[in-house]
């Protein structure tokens, strides 16, 4: 005895098609500043597409289902400090099936430099993310699948980390903060339904890599 589901489907063959393009720049000035930029585009077209529908059994969609993403990635670099954007839009014609943020941003600003003669590597900074309202999937443990869901929409809050790493040879130390902007006026965010996001916290940690 043991606790599987069994499906017992006809299913006609799935089919995706991925068409990419990428283009990339980068503007130097001297040695201690750049500018980085570097635009990806992708289209996906997904024939007989299998999902999980709210009911949590295997279902086939019969409509084609195209997904427009397009990527803009924006480093800046002056002497020691960064700055580092990532911008995602993106969208789904069958958006009840395949429900995705329209736009999810990632910025990063931080100062990286050596220290004491070159003996230690330092980065402090932090880490912006924010996405717009959709309705993330929800999540089985039992039958280990994500499957769709329309009732709970998540997003629209944005998440707040800071970090400091520290790197000596092999020992490699970090400290984060965690979305520190949760409980000031901004609840958790949920990555699947009833599966919520980082909480506020504080990590520590160290590795050490020992060599032969």
């Amino acid at each position: 005895m043991n606790n599987s589901t069994i499906y017992q489907n006809d299913f006609t063959k799935s089919s995706t098609l991925h068409v990419s393009l990428d283009w990339q720049y980068k503007f130097a000035l001297k040695s201690q500043h750049f500018s980085e930029t570097r635009i990806r585009g992708h289209y996906y077209l997904l024939n007989q597409f299998i999902y999980f529908s709210d009911d949590k059994t295997p279902t086939q969609e019969s409509r084609s289902m195209h997904v427009v993403q397009g990527e803009i990635t924006q480093n800046f670099h002056y002497k020691h400090f960064h700055l580092d954007n990532f911008i995602l839009l993106q969208y789904s014609n069958l958006s009840r099936l395949l429900n995705l943020p329209n736009i999810s941003t990632k910025h990063s600003f931080y100062y990286e430099n050596f220290l004491f003669k070159k003996a230690l590597l330092a980065r402090i900074g932090l880490d912006l993310r924010y996405w717009t309202n959709h309705n993330p999937y929800g999540y089985d443990p039992f039958l280990a699948q994500f499957y769709v869901q329309n009732d709970i929409r998540t997003g629209m809050l944005p998440v707040l980390d800071v970090f400091l790493n520290l790197r000596v040879k092999t020992v490699r130390i970090y400290i984060k903060g965690n979305n520190l902007l949760q409980g000031i006026g901004q609840p958790a965010y949920y990555t699947a339904i009833l599966y919520p996001g980082d909480e506020r916290s504080f990590k520590f940690g160290v590795s050490w890599r020992f060599l032969d």
